[in-house]
């Protein structure tokens, strides 16, 4: 009889997305451990979280739950207090929880990479979006910035990937999952909305044809208009922010000459290196390296032979 080979566990592509992750997740780990700095809130989005947690802690109650209702992010401050109350309070323990939800948006996103691609396309697409993401945590982590995007787009991509796998809802379990994340994403920030507006797009192009499968997405859109009574009060403010936001913008970005300035000055950089692109290709990079060091070594030579600092020059 003849022996059938052993299927590998894990594809090349595969092995190396999965080492991606491990790695950077690793090196986050470690760089927690070696600085722990409290993070900043420049969005001030953990406003409530101080008193949360201190009333977890046995202290009062009274005006907690009106500070935090009156905020996006309810849930995700309680979340993290409930996490620090678990876990102790400290700067690795708070950002725990963003290192976490890189690691689910790793997951997620890629998974959406590997469906979209397909088979092998998909393992490429997969190793890609890992690769891009890696540098995510340099944000989060190294700039000591709780960025609650993170979270926001794990749920944005997470809901992505249940209707790319359900696009009719035919299945409950795809139901109930849109319907609670997205209500879950709305009540973090506002800016799921428009997102959210593009997903029910999809899904409306998903059930289309199928009467039976309408009451599953008005199941799914009434959940979350009842998720946007809670920030009907903060949306008028965020509204205005956004539309205040270019005026702001503009009012930093210096003048067209000194973008024109800046722009040619890159120029240059990239025309510099345009005879050595020419070198490397002709003869390869390792020897152009050494063409380029004499050429150096000989206009340090000439300079160091012929330029003088004649005496009285500064005098001119």
């Amino acid at each position: 009889h003849r022996r059938t080979r052993r299927r590998p566990l894990m594809s090349r592509s595969s092995s190396a997305w999965l080492g991606a992750v491990l790695l950077t997740l690793a090196l986050h780990l470690a760089y927690l451990s070696q600085d722990t700095r409290l993070p900043s809130d420049l969005g001030q989005y953990f406003v409530p979280l101080p008193a949360l947690y201190g009333a977890l802690q046995g202290g009062a109650w009274e005006g907690v739950w009106d500070a935090l209702i009156s905020r996006p992010g309810a849930w995700y401050n309680l979340l993290t207090a409930l996490w620090l109350s678990v876990v102790g309070k400290s700067s690795a323990a708070f950002q725990m929880l963003d290192l976490l939800s890189f690691g689910a948006l790793l997951f997620i996103g890629s998974s959406v990479g590997k469906q979209l691609g397909g088979e092998e396309a998909g393992e490429r697409a997969r190793l890609a979006f890992a690769t891009v993401l890696c540098a995510l945590p340099m944000v989060v982590l190294s700039a000591r910035t709780s960025w609650v995007h993170v979270p926001e787009a794990t749920l944005l991509l997470a809901m992505l990937r249940i209707w790319l796998g359900d696009p009719t809802l035919s299945k409950r379990w795809s139901v109930a999952g849109l319907a609670v994340l997205g209500a879950l994403a709305i009540g973090l920030r506002p800016s799921a909305l428009p997102w959210l507006a593009l997903l029910c797009g999809a899904m409306i192009w998903g059930v289309a044809g199928q009467r039976a499968k309408w009451r599953s997405l008005a199941w799914i859109l009434g959940f979350w208009a009842l998720s946007c009574l809670q920030m009907l009060p903060y949306l008028e403010t965020y509204l205005a922010a956004k539309a205040m936001a270019r005026a702001r913008y503009m009012e930093r970005v210096p003048e067209l000459l000194p973008q024109l300035i800046g722009a040619v000055g890159v120029l240059g950089g990239l025309v510099a290196t345009a005879p050595f692109a020419f070198l490397a290709a002709a003869i390869g990079w390792r020897w152009g390296f050494v063409w380029v060091g004499l050429v150096s070594l000989f206009a340090s030579l000439l300079c160091w032979a012929l330029v003088r600092d004649r005496p009285g020059a500064a005098d001119v």
